[in-house]
């Protein structure tokens, strides 16, 4: 048995098998520099911006924990949407945060009320915004959120862009990376639908520096990444297919399905029913499992969506299940 590398304390073994191999080693810091600067090219045309404004984490989730955990000493409130993921809320929580909801819109529950933000925002808050990784996938006017962050430099804004359009992000990234109040988080795992690849990363020009952390990523991940960034078009007529599909979508009785230009179906249920007992139901039937969430009595469901002919008849059998169960379950 030879022991060739000590790395990170940990050690490396000889293995019988090149694709076993692949896994024994990290990717060394030149490499992990080089693979930064391609993501920052990637996203703008910025020729000054340096390998020091990007971190590379294990998908956004963690790189979301990690810029709260530093960003815990400075700022004592975070601010977010009141129509959010749980885990959210959780994060903030758990790092002793006081957390401060924002309320939506009065007469559109799902759009985020930016006169309520201003009204709670003080001066040092994060302020976390999923846009669009939220439960609606709605997006604020960049206008509009240029003007809030040059009025409270004091606060930090942390947008999580995982689930945004390339093309979309690259001009959000063009719009506002040259604010160190903002930190945009986004994630080739979702960018891409490559769940189970775990790559996320986060931009801004003043403090990634201290995430330059050495990551256990190997040279299967990069490899992944440089080729889908290479085979963009076809990733663009994918996610095309995907909003075609949505937006063909027949109308349900008893399912609102709310059409907002992302790559999976959102849809509020117009029924109220015990919602556990209904979502345990579906999965049980169709082995799907579903997202959701309840507020102000009314359940929402996302359900993933892809181009292939086979997800696609899946996601109308829950839909028509779902419509069912309602309608013998009022």
């Amino acid at each position: 048995m030879e022991i060739y590398k000590l790395n990170k304390n940990e050690f490396n073994i000889g293995h019988v098998d090149d694709k076993h191999n692949i896994y024994a080693k990290y990717m060394d810091n030149d490499e992990v520099n080089i693979m930064k600067q391609c993501i920052l090219k990637h996203w703008c045309d910025v020729t000054s911006l340096t390998s020091q404004c990007c971190a590379l984490f294990h998908g956004a989730e963690d790189a979301l924990k990690n810029i709260l955990m530093y960003h815990r000493m400075k700022f004592q409130n975070i601010m977010m949407f009141n129509f959010c993921w749980d885990y959210y809320k959780q994060l903030g929580l758990c790092y002793q945060y006081n957390v401060v909801e924002i309320d939506s819109e009065t007469d559109t529950p799902c759009c985020l009320s930016v006169k309520d933000m201003l009204l709670k925002l003080n001066d040092k808050s994060i302020v976390l915004l999923g846009l669009p990784n939220n439960p609606t996938g709605e997006c604020l006017d960049l206008s509009v959120l240029e003007t809030i962050i040059k009025q409270h430099t004091d606060s930090h804004f942390i947008f999580d862009c995982t689930y945004e359009e390339p093309c979309i992000f690259k001009n959000v990234f063009d719009r506002l990376y040259y604010n160190k109040n903002v930190t945009l988080i986004g994630s080739y795992s979702k960018f891409y639908g490559l769940p189970s690849l775990r790559f996320g990363f986060a931009l801004n020009s003043n403090y990634m520096h201290i995430f330059d952390k050495y990551l256990g990523f190997n040279n299967n991940t990069f490899d992944v990444i440089y080729s889908v960034m290479n085979d963009y078009k076809y990733y663009k007529q994918n996610r095309e297919e995907i909003h075609q599909f949505i937006e063909n979508l027949n109308e349900y009785k008893n399912i609102n399905i709310i059409k907002n230009g992302q790559p999976f179906v959102f849809a509020r249920l117009n029924n109220s029913v015990n919602t556990n007992s209904m979502i345990d139901y579906i999965e049980k039937k169709t082995k799907c499992v579903l997202k959701y969430i309840v507020k102000d009595g009314a359940t929402y469901v996302r359900i993933s969506i892809s181009s292939d002919p086979i997800i696609k008849k899946k996601c109308l059998e829950v839909l028509n299940m779902i419509d069912t169960y309602l309608d013998e379950n009022k």
